[in-house]
């Protein structure tokens, strides 16, 4: 359950509603959780950090495949809302919540990825070093494989 808040976008409380249903299976199912509440907007001089501090999503790091690209552009966004839960002091069950749900987000991202990757033919993949060289960018060494097999 989650009530969209005033001044919230789509996409926030869409990504409020989605941690709720996600603690809600991972609590046993069959049950209705809250979603935790919706950032407080900053008001004349307060701090705003949480809303100057966030991850930008750029064309350049689309690959061409569109699982990829929106769990890619999913995880940007769950890290931009830790990061304004840390940033506007959100009570530490939040946060919880928060990180259960982004490493989930990131475990079936690369389950997904690695099934992609293999299906391309991509020469490399069987060394495909998720933990390091994921992170360095050695995917962009497969991008013309995927792109190959999207047609």
């Amino acid at each position: 359950m989650a009530e969209c808040s005033t001044g919230e976008t789509w996409d926030e409380w869409f990504k409020r509603a989605d941690t709720a249903l996600f603690h809600a299976r991972v609590s046993g199912r069959n049950q209705v959780q809250r979603a935790p509440e919706a950032p407080r907007r900053a008001g004349v001089g307060e701090s705003v950090a949480a809303s100057f501090v966030q991850l930008s999503w750029h064309a350049a790091y689309e690959c061409g495949n569109a699982v990829i690209d929106d769990q890619h552009k999913a995880l940007f966004g769950d890290a931009n809302g830790l990061l304004a839960t840390i940033l506007s002091g959100r009570p530490a069950d939040e946060l919880a919540t928060l990180i259960e749900a982004l490493i989930t987000h990131v475990v079936r991202h690369f389950e997904d990825e690695e099934a992609i990757i293999n299906a391309t033919g991509f020469p490399g993949a069987q060394s495909h070093d998720v933990v390091a060289r994921h992170m360095l960018g050695a995917d962009r060494e497969f991008f013309p494989f995927v792109k190959a097999t999207e047609g």
